[in-house]
């Protein structure tokens, strides 16, 4: 829950700043896959954060941006508020990464 309001505080500074908001949940979503791969490893997960921990993180992260950036493409395409974009991106990808991570990890743990 933590990192879901550290992407908006982060994605409303950017969208602020003058950024679309497809590049604002480029921006936010990497400064909260690095905050957070930690506290994932060794809170959410109970393990040792290490290099194929790190590296299993990005990769399921990366699929959630990728998929956030393409919903905040379409959005911005449709004129939607940055309220709207901010909300949406963060649920998409907390449902993404939620699901990925729980199915990953779970075998790999």
């Amino acid at each position: 829950m933590i990192s879901e309001v550290i992407y908006l505080v982060l994605f409303f500074i950017f969208t602020n700043s003058g950024f679309k908001g497809n590049i604002a949940v480029l921006l936010a979503g990497s400064i909260c896959i690095l905050m957070t791969s930690f506290l994932h490893a060794r809170i959410t997960f109970k393990t040792r954060f290490d290099l194929q921990f790190l590296l299993s993180y990005l990769v399921i992260q990366f699929i959630c941006m990728l998929a956030s950036f393409i919903i905040g493409s379409q959005l911005v395409a449709l004129n939607a508020s940055d309220s709207l974009i901010g909300f949406v991106t963060m649920i998409s990808w907390a449902f993404i990464s939620y699901a990925l991570c729980k199915v990953y990890f779970k075998r790999a743990l």
